[in-house]
C-alpha cells in the first residue's frame, strides 16, 4: 500500500516537472470547489456562463452569493423570456429553483410554458400494450402499408 502511494506521488511530481512551467498553476490550487463555482458566477459577464450555477448543488453557492444570484436572475429572466436565447430552453427553465424567482407571474409562466404541448402529445400506455392480444399489431391510420406480412400467390410456404 505504501509503495503504491509513493509511486503515485513520484509519478505526479514527474508529470508536473515534465510540463511547461506556465501550466503548472492549472493543476495546483488552494481554491475550494465552492469558491471556484462562486468566482465563476461573479467574474463572468456572459449570461449563459453565469446560468451554469444552477447546474451545480445550490449548497455550494446559496449561502455566499445567493442574494446576488437571485437579484441577477430576477432582473434578467423577463428579458430572456422575451428574447428567448437558444440556451434558455425548457430544460434551463426547469432547473431554476422556485425560491429564486420573486414574481409569481413569471414563475407560473416558466413552470407552465409547455403545458399545452405536453397535454396534446399522444402518450402510449404500457397497459395497453400488455393487454393487447397476441398477433399482428393494428395499423395506425398514418402508417403506410409496406407489404409486411403479405404472402405472394406463388409462395406456398404459408399453406398447409
Amino acid at each position: 500500500m505504501a509503495t503504491c502511494c509513493v509511486g503515485m506521488i513520484v509519478s505526479f511530481v514527474v508529470f508536473l516537472c515534465s510540463m511547461k512551467k506556465a501550466y503548472v498553476h492549472t493543476f495546483l490550487s488552494t481554491k475550494t470547489g465552492n469558491k471556484f463555482i462562486q468566482d465563476n458566477f461573479t467574474n463572468n459577464e456572459d449570461h449563459k456562463n453565469k446560468f451554469e450555477i444552477f447546474k451545480v448543488n445550490k449548497h455550494k453557492w446559496r449561502k455566499a452569493i445567493g442574494s446576488e444570484v437571485k437579484a441577477w436572475l430576477n432582473v434578467n429572466i423577463p428579458i430572456w423570456l422575451e428574447q428567448q436565447p437558444e440556451w434558455f430552453n425548457d430544460h434551463a427553465m426547469s432547473i431554476i429553483p422556485e425560491d429564486c424567482i420573486d414574481d409569481p407571474e413569471i414563475l407560473t409562466r416558466i413552470r407552465t410554458r409547455n403545458v399545452e404541448k405536453i397535454i396534446q402529445e399522444p402518450r402510449g400506455s404500457f397497459m395497453g400494450v400488455a393487454l393487447m392480444p397476441p398477433g399482428p399489431t393494428p395499423k395506425r391510420e398514418d402508417e403506410e402499408d409496406e407489404g409486411v406480412g403479405k404472402v405472394d400467390a406463388d409462395d406456398d410456404r404459408g399453406r398447409a
